[in-house]
């Protein structure tokens, strides 16, 4: 009973210390955790995200008399519970 109980003491013993680690990858120790949080090297720029002013956009534009028209029936159920 005595040796149960001193393996499991070892096992929590372990586990704790793993614990205490604040390695994120297993196979490093501690030591080799930096001190600070790496910051991306990418470089802001002074434009914003997405087309830039001035862009002229390319989209096909609605015919205004199509060679053929199809309606499709609606089918199934809306979220609002209607037919």
């Amino acid at each position: 009973m005595t040796a149960k109980r001193d393996s499991f003491l070892a096992d929590i013993r372990a586990l704790k210390v793993r614990l205490q680690a604040d390695s994120k990858i297993p196979n490093l120790p501690p030591s080799q955790d930096k001190p600070w949080k790496p910051q991306s090297e990418r470089v802001k720029a002074n434009r914003s995200s997405g087309a830039q002013p001035g862009h002229v956009g390319k989209a096909l534009e609605m015919s205004p008399q199509p060679d053929e028209v199809i309606i499709l029936p609606v089918t199934g159920h809306c979220g609002c519970g209607q037919t």
